[in-house]
């Protein structure tokens, strides 16, 4: 090379993202030709397609330097193989890796990598994760990790043959045998449950050790100790006498969390034949075996004898285990701070920002056991928010989009569950917790009782449908096109700034969301329009994190967060608190704000972005920008930033100058990434003068006529097509105005009169419980009926007529001691009393 202080390396081709060559501008890149980091001389790899360029194969002794793992994410319960690279290793070093606050040993691998296994991590969000090569003196690489579960795939250990076990068994797990590299295996049980200040128990319990690896195993056969009480857990697969309790030297294979009637039957045993520890406080299955003791006073006193006689018993067990619940679970509260169900299943799908789908039981699932606990429902979506209390609306919808509710008997139906599916809470731990405390208990007094009538009596007496009284659904603003704006009253307006603005914001800037415009060019290369298009956006919901959308001629979707480039491929994994991105194809991205409630919808068509956005009724009286004051008077939509009102009727040139120019962002408050020494002041052009009338020869016949053919009447693709000439952007606008017409249309609101009770002794009739439905009531033979016999749901929200009420012919007198239980086909309720 002629100079000595020449530049090697490799850019991305976006004048952003570079990697150099070791020596860049030094003497020592005259060299080049004999370095490598491949193992050929001269020759470098470098991958281009991610946040930075980086170099295969490279690593680096700065604590600068980036520590990458993989894979960033892992089973809730440990395990997971987790592999470093970026530092440079050595085999002295005394290597540890810290997940969070668990500090776990690392294992050499070779210069550029290293691994080591993560522990048990009962967390939601991402924890830190921290490699130190010096014994633990100091933690120079850091990077992070993410725990998760799903309960919608298949696990490396299945549970074969599921009918089998709901049904006394055979329980029998299967494995691949390959992915175990060894010729003998340990199985255990990993138990969990919450103790009484909802803490995280964990137990490890041996099945059998030593094994041979054959991919199969009874496991009612293989267990002979069952120490501890357990009724919730997961079953650990492992190479032998590589894994002691949560310490791995190798990998492991897990299944699925799952309610453990095999292991009870064990614990029961054990118990019998004296072979239990003492537990400082009893559980539910401790309370069925002084009968049991009782029942077997017959039988061998042997392990084999015992196991094998409890089969008959199984259903009794369950009982017991059930009522032992249910009288520990009635004596606390339900939560009382939980949201209404969104009143259809097209409601409930585009209320994203506050309710997710429920992956135990949605619409496309290909896993075989989808809406197992919710017969007959068709979707199912859970409350996204986390509540005070740390509870969570389940809402499942059956045929036609409607709401079930189990207290009409329909099995399918949502519940009011104590603990969330996936939050953090300081008595609870995600996951786990709605196991132990929502899930399990369904298992025990429905599945395995066989019981109807005490499925009915105890576990949807304590876990209950909501019903949609009181559910207000979002209100739908848009951003689109050759900048059209839908305001939040509904008011359609173009305004064409140059620049970057605010597209909304609440009042005390808890949520604020900006949008950044460029000119579109016509067809004709070279040639601009006078109009501007959404090019980005950035929000940010008052947590000081900022997520920004950008569309480039490399990427239709490209998403920063913290101004750090996330991939399209990894927004699915659960990074951010609070935050959840909804990835369907590559032009298209959902973000869930949900502890705001708020839901973006985002578009990428024809080199520019188009947005909806679905706000909570919470935001009312709020908002403040180009998407207007939401109160519901569209006169005011226009208010400056100085609270000046601009007139409705007011000329497009007025909007843009006296209303849309004062929602242009500053230095101060933009949220925008800038790069390359570019600032704020790059993306203004405040003399920007757009076209604001298209005149009506400003194009040929040939071209309105075509401009006909794809635009119907659709006003806003229209002028589009006429301003840009461009089919593309026209087309794009024209599915984005009939997408939002059919959005606003799904989230109508509904009047709804709320659940009416079925009558104790009597039957009801009803088509639902919306403004106009009727319910007819019927006493049964024996008794009269009292009060409405019909009672109609008014547009007012209130139920007509008087409460009914069904009394033994010859009595004044009423009762209602007992639980009501509601058997319903084809909607036609009896009621029966449990006594």
């Amino acid at each position: 090379m002629k100079k000595a202080n020449s530049e090697a390396g490799f850019n991305a081709g976006d004048g952003k993202r570079y990697f150099s060559v070791p020596g860049s501008r030094t003497a020592a890149i005259i060299d080049v030709e004999n370095t490598t980091n491949v193992g050929v001389p001269g020759r470098w790899v470098f991958q281009v397609d991610k946040a930075e360029v980086t170099a295969a194969g490279d690593c680096s002794s700065s604590s600068r330097g980036g520590l990458v793992v993989s894979p960033i994410q892992g089973l809730i319960y440990g395990g997971t193989e987790v592999f470093m690279s970026g530092p440079c290793f050595n085999e002295t070093d005394d290597l540890l890796c810290k997940f969070g606050g668990q500090v776990v040993p690392g294992y050499y691998i070779s210069e550029l990598r290293a691994k080591c296994y993560a522990p048990p991590l009962f967390n939601k969000e991402r924890v830190s994760f921290q490699l130190s090569t010096d014994a633990g003196k100091s933690f120079r690489y850091r990077a992070f990790f993410i725990p998760t579960y799903h309960y919608d795939v298949a696990y490396d250990v299945e549970r074969a043959n599921r009918a089998a076990w709901d049904n006394g068994g055979p329980y029998v797990i299967r494995w691949e045998v390959e992915k175990l590299n060894t010729s003998l295996v340990d199985i255990d049980l990993l138990a969990i449950s919450n103790d009484d200040n909802g803490q995280v128990e964990l137990h490890w319990i041996p099945v059998t050790r030593g094994m041979a690896n054959s991919g199969t195993a009874r496991l009612g056969q293989l267990i002979q100790v069952a120490p501890l009480a357990a009724l919730s857990g997961a079953i650990r697969v492992s190479s032998a006498g590589s894994a002691v309790e949560e310490k791995n030297t190798s990998p492991v294979l897990w299944s699925d969390l799952h309610t453990l009637e095999w292991y009870a039957h064990a614990y029961i045993t054990a118990a019998l034949l004296g072979q239990t520890k003492n537990a400082e406080h009893t559980s539910f299955l401790d309370d069925v075996i002084p009968d049991l003791r009782d029942r077997l006073r017959s039988t061998p006193k042997n392990w084999e004898a015992i196991i094998s006689a409890l089969k008959v018993y199984r259903k009794d067990i369950a009982v017991s285990v059930c009522r032992s619940w249910f009288d520990k679970d009635r004596g606390v509260p339900l939560p009382g701070d939980l949201p209404p169900c969104p009143c259809t299943l097209q409601q409930a799908l585009r209320d994203r920002g506050r309710y997710g789908p429920d992956p135990t039981c949605y619409q496309g699932s290909s896993y075989a056991y989808n809406c197992e606990l919710n017969p007959g429902a068709e979707h199912c979506v859970i409350s996204s928010g986390c509540s005070q209390s740390g509870g969570a609306t389940q809402c499942c919808y059956g045929g036609k989009g409607r709401l079930l509710n189990v207290a009409d008997w329909e099995i399918g139906g949502g519940t009011l569950d104590r603990a969330h599916m996936t939050c953090s809470h300081p008595h609870q731990a995600p996951y786990v917790s709605h196991f132990a405390n929502d899930m399990a208990p369904q298992h025990f007094c429905c599945l395995w009782s066989k019981s109807p009538d005490l499925c009915r009596s105890t576990y949807y007496r304590r876990r209950p449908s909501r019903d949609c009284k009181g559910y207000v659904p979002p209100r739908i603003v848009g951003a689109f096109g050759d900048l059209h704006m839908m305001t939040l009253d509904g008011t359609f307006y173009t305004f064409n700034g140059l620049g970057e603005y605010v597209i909304m914001e609440t009042k005390d800037k808890r949520f604020v969301i900006q949008g950044r415009t460029q000119q579109i060019p016509t067809s004709r290369a070279g040639i601009m329009t006078r109009a501007t298009a959404l090019t980005s956006f950035a929000v940010t919901s008052g947590d000081d994190h900022v997520i920004e959308v950008n569309t480039t001629d490399r990427r239709p979707i490209d998403v920063l967060v913290d101004s750090k480039r996330v991939e399209y491929n990894d927004l699915d994994l659960d990074f951010m608190t609070g935050v959840l991105f909804h990835t369907q194809n590559t032009t298209s991205l959902g973000i869930s704000l949900q502890q705001l409630g708020v839901y973006l919808e985002v578009q990428s068509a024809a080199g520019f972005l188009n947005l909806k956005l679905f706000l909570p009724a919470t935001f009312k009286g709020e908002t403040q920008g180009l998407v207007g004051t939401w109160n519901d008077d569209p006169d005011d939509d226009f208010m400056t930033r100085s609270g000046t009102v601009v007139p409705s009727n007011a000329t497009n040139r007025n909007i843009h100058v006296d209303f849309g120019e004062t929602w242009r962002t500053d230095d101060n408050t933009s949220l925008f990434t800038y790069y390359n020494g570019t600032s704020h002041a790059d993306y203004q052009d405040v003399n920007f003068e757009p076209l604001y009338e298209i005149p009506f020869d400003f194009r040929s016949n040939e071209t309105r006529q075509r401009a006909t053919q794809v635009c119907g009447t659709i006003k806003q693709c229209l002028f589009d097509f006429l301003m840009t000439e461009r089919e593309d952007i026209a087309i794009a606008t024209r599915k984005f105005v009939l997408g939002i017409e059919k959005a606003v249309n799904d989230t109508k609101p509904i009047v709804t009169c709320g659940y009416l009770a079925t009558p104790l002794n009597g039957t009801k009739h009803f088509t639902g419980y919306f403004a106009g439905n009727e319910v007819t009531f019927r006493c049964d033979e024996g008794h009269t009926l009292v009060g409405s016999s019909v009672r109609r749901c008014l547009i007012g929200g209130g139920w007509d007529g008087k409460k009914t009420q069904c009394r033994a012919s010859g009595t004044t007198r009423l009762s209602y001691d007992g639980f009501l239980f509601i058997p319903v086909l084809s909607l036609v309720v009896t009621t029966y009393m449990v006594l």
